[in-house]
């Protein structure tokens, strides 16, 4: 894990990035973050392969909820057999989980949901969980015990919308 927990990029990891691309400190491009905090330092002269992350495993945001962002130029797949796990804890933007990319997303695989303390959306609540610069693919099924979501895919974002059953 590059993070040293001070909310700074380790500096290890990123003084080995530098020697690979062979860049000095102010050719720094961006940073990786979670919930703000600095995760990994990129830096010019990598290739646009290096600069992907690709997950056949599982992603989870973190920091319950959290937000997880790559910055430009990084892009994302997530292929057939990766899971990307969501939590919900409510209905405002600060209570679930979101991952923002600049760059390109391919989605593949399975999105699933996880309701924090307690919280059950209600039939209509919408929760924008991912932004992204362009995409291509979707997930290929969306889990959720106890709720139900359409899944709408904009040109710039992904947007779940529950769908809950009327109790009879």
């Amino acid at each position: 894990n590059p993070d040293t927990g001070s909310g700074q990029p380790n500096p290890m990891a990123n003084e080995h990035a530098r020697r690979h691309a062979g860049c000095t400190k102010e050719e720094v491009l961006g940073v990786l973050r979670r919930n703000g905090k600095a995760l990994v330092e990129y830096v010019a002269g990598l290739s646009d392969a290096e600069l992907d992350l690709i997950t056949a495993g599982t992603l989870n945001i973190g920091a319950s909820p959290g937000l997880l962002t790559f910055s430009s130029p990084w892009a994302f797949t997530q292929t057939s057999s990766g899971v990307l796990n969501i939590e919900i804890g409510g209905a405002s933007t600060a209570q679930f989980d979101r991952l923002q990319i600049d760059g390109a997303a391919t989605l593949g695989g399975t999105l699933h949901v996880t309701f924090l303390g307690g919280f059950v959306p209600s039939h209509g609540n919408t929760f924008a969980i991912m932004s992204y610069g362009s995409h291509t693919g979707a997930f290929a099924s969306v889990n959720a015990t106890g709720a139900a979501f359409t899944s709408t895919y904009s040109p710039t974002n992904l947007t779940l919308t529950a769908a809950i059953a009327p109790e009879i």
